[in-house]
Parts: structure tokens; sequence; C-alpha cells
């Protein structure tokens, strides 16, 4: 891992002129190819764009597609967050560094810019002050596991079936119970009760 990417990640996040940065990202994703001039301007990809002279497993025109869309997601947050933010980074150079990497593994680990459109909007409410840092690193693990198929499921569906529901309930975000049938009407069987679970909730309420 590149101390300079992770680091030039936590920069861009929380740089004075962040505004311009994404201003650029939105007209370079709209761009169906990402030409040098693009990259050069942005500090973050022109890192990344340096480093690819290495042998790195990131260094590809797809993670930059993915850090675009992941910071293009931060564009509407509150500059008072932002500053909150940028002090704790600030104070604890540990944690910077700890952040940092932690984003750069998450977006490299995202199979699309698809997925880190998604990442993003986690990180936001991160920033944002409505879900923890730990919330962020287990709701980011979740989209990981996930295909891009059941995250739409999880975003529109309200009820839950677990003949369909196994790969959200291993990812965390729905939970299963047995329960005995209603005795009421004769009903002694047990099942299996499906639904949204505590994090299910904080995504649901994200997404």
């Amino acid at each position: 891992m590149n101390q300079n990417l992770s680091k030039e990640l936590v920069n861009s996040i929380v740089s004075s002129n962040a505004s311009q940065v994404y201003i650029d990202i939105g007209e370079a994703l709209l761009d169906t190819k990402i030409n040098d001039e693009i990259i050069k301007n942005i500090p973050i990809l022109s890192t990344i764009y340096n480093l690819s002279k290495a042998v790195i497993s990131i260094s590809d025109k797809l993670f930059l597609k993915k850090v675009m869309s992941f910071l293009y997601e931060l564009n509407s947050i509150d500059k008072n967050k932002i500053e909150n933010f940028k002090l704790k980074m600030e104070s604890d150079d540990k944690f910077q560094k700890k952040v940092g990497e932690k984003l750069i593994f998450i977006i490299d680990k995202c199979e699309d810019d698809e997925k880190s459109v998604i990442v993003g909007k986690i990180f936001k409410a991160y920033l944002n002050e409505k879900i923890t840092y730990e919330d962020f690193l287990m709701l980011s693990k979740s989209i990981e596991l996930l295909g891009i198929w059941d995250i739409n499921e999880f975003k529109t569906n309200k009820y839950w079936d677990f003949s369909w529901s196994g790969n959200l309930i291993a990812a965390g975000l729905l939970s299963q119970e047995l329960i005995r049938g209603d005795e009421r009407y004769d009903s002694y069987e047990y099942k299996i009760d499906v639904r949204i679970s505590g994090l299910g909730e904080k995504l649901k309420n994200i997404l």
C-alpha cells in the first residue's frame, strides 16, 4: 500500500478546493474516456496515474473510475461536517492513516463503480455523523459480499423470504429466527421468520 495514495485520498475529501475537484470529477464521469489531462488536474487521480508505472493491482483505469465515483458522492456534504472530519484527521495521524488505507482497500474491493457509489453514500453518512466509523466498515463489508442484484432487491423489498434471502442474511442485513406457528389456528409447525437487521436498517436509511 502506497502511503501517498491513502493520504492523497483523505486530502481530497478535506481540501478547501474540494468543490472544484467534485466538479472536475463530475465532468470526467460524463466522459466515456478518462484522458491524461483530466487525470493530471485532479491530485488523487494523478497520484494513481503516476503509480501505474509500478506493478500494483490498483493502477488500472477501472480503479480510477471507482475512486472518482466514490468522491463524487461526497459533493454535497455540509462544510462544517467536513471541517470536523478534517480536525479529527489532523489531531490523530494514526487514525488518518488507517482511514485512508482502509478507504483505498474498500474501493479497490468494489467490483465496479456502481458499488463504489454505494460506498461513497455510506461514507457520506459517516461524515454527516449519521453512523459511526465502525458502522461504515461493517456496511462496506456487507456491500463487498453482495452482488448488485442483491443490493437492488434489498433497496426495493419490504418483505423477505428465507428461500431467496440467504445472501442478505450472510451479509448481516437481514436476520432470521425460528418461530412456532400460531396455536389459535392449530398450527404448531416451526417456520423461519426473516426480517431486516439493525445494520440493514442503517443501510436502508442511507440508500
